[in-house]
């Protein structure tokens, strides 16, 4: 799938191949905010936010707020590229893992792009895993998922997490826990306690952690329970 990055969150939302095949991109649209906004807010533009909150596992000591956006947790769940170009490099792609940098990488810039360079699309790879995929939020608390199941067993997991860290966030932890196994509550639980082993909280945030991973539990059994 790809998309200009002028068009509008809500006209993307209502597409009948984003409803039918890839309800994880859907499910982070719709919950961006308000339908107004969303009906004059483009996606391209909702890709570039400025990071608030406290991170927990990609943080740094430089910075330590949290990435906000809801639409970026499922494109680097589904390995999403970028189509840019600009006065300086001309045309490139870029994997959407590396658009945004994590601090100490590079001072203050927050993404990979070069001074007047513009995006141009978004491409989201198809795949066995898009229809069966979700994302999850509650209050600060997010995670996109998406499955590619035989029967109960993970062929393949995708695992992303919002409002953790300073750029999105990809769990390789959580998806390797889950990987040609039977996903029941137990592994979900697994997974989410992998996805956290490494995050550090300040103290007035500590609650969140416990919060994150049960909101990554459910989102798997609510993946896995989706026909699809």
């Amino acid at each position: 799938m790809r998309f200009g990055t002028l068009v509008r969150m809500g006209e993307a939302e209502d597409h009948p191949v984003v409803r039918a095949l890839y309800p994880v991109i859907r499910d982070t649209l719709m919950l961006t905010s308000s339908k107004q906004i969303r009906n004059m807010a483009t996606v391209g533009g909702n890709l570039l936010q400025r990071n608030r909150g406290c991170a927990i596992p990609g943080t740094g000591r430089s910075c330590i707020a949290a990435y906000s956006g809801d639409f970026a947790q499922a494109l680097i769940a589904l390995d999403a590229t970028v189509d840019t170009i600009g006065a300086s490099c001309g045309p490139r792609r870029i994997e959407f893992a590396q658009l945004h940098r994590l601090p100490g990488e590079s001072g203050r810039l927050e993404s990979s792009l070069q001074p007047g360079e513009l995006i141009t699309f978004i491409n989201i790879p198809a795949g066995p895993w898009t229809r069966r995929s979700r994302y999850i939020k509650i209050a600060l608390a997010s995670a996109a998922v998406a499955l590619h199941m035989e029967g109960n067993e993970v062929r393949q997991a995708r695992v992303a997490l919002g409002g953790v860290a300073t750029a999105p966030w990809r769990s390789h932890e959580a998806e390797a826990i889950l990987n040609g196994h039977t996903l029941d509550v137990s592994r979900a639980a697994r997974a989410a306690e992998a996805a956290f082993a490494k995050a550090r909280s300040p103290e007035h945030n500590a609650l969140q952690i416990p919060l994150r991973k049960r909101t990554l539990i459910r989102a798997l059994l609510e993946t896995r329970a989706m026909q699809v």
